[in-house]
């Protein structure tokens, strides 16, 4: 299955959403904020990144930058309660996919 890189500074979102990828046969790997996602790049080779919006030291518009600034080519996934226009506007400008609703 898939290699995923899960980043959110909240404990327990990263635990509930690591079993459930886990138990869909994904190998996961997990940081606590955006800083950490990129160091973890070259070691987790991730196809897909999955990142919260709101977190200390970088958050997930800070790391879907630093993804476009390393030229890394993994998709990311924003899972957020940000519901604001502007904030999904500029997600998708810098990369982030989005789920048909």
């Amino acid at each position: 299955m898939a290699r995923i890189l899960l980043v959110d500074d909240s404990k327990f979102q990263r635990k509930c959403m690591s079993k459930m990828l886990t138990d869909l046969g994904h190998d996961v790997s997990q940081a606590e904020n955006g800083q950490m996602g990129l160091q973890m790049l070259d070691e987790a080779k991730p196809d897909l990144i999955i990142t919260d919006l709101l977190m200390p030291v970088l958050d997930g518009i800070g790391l879907l930058r630093g993804l476009n600034e390393v030229k890394h080519p993994v998709p990311a996934l924003v899972v957020s309660a940000d519901i604001q226009e502007a904030t999904k506007t500029e997600c998708m400008q810098l990369g982030a996919k989005s789920v048909p609703q």
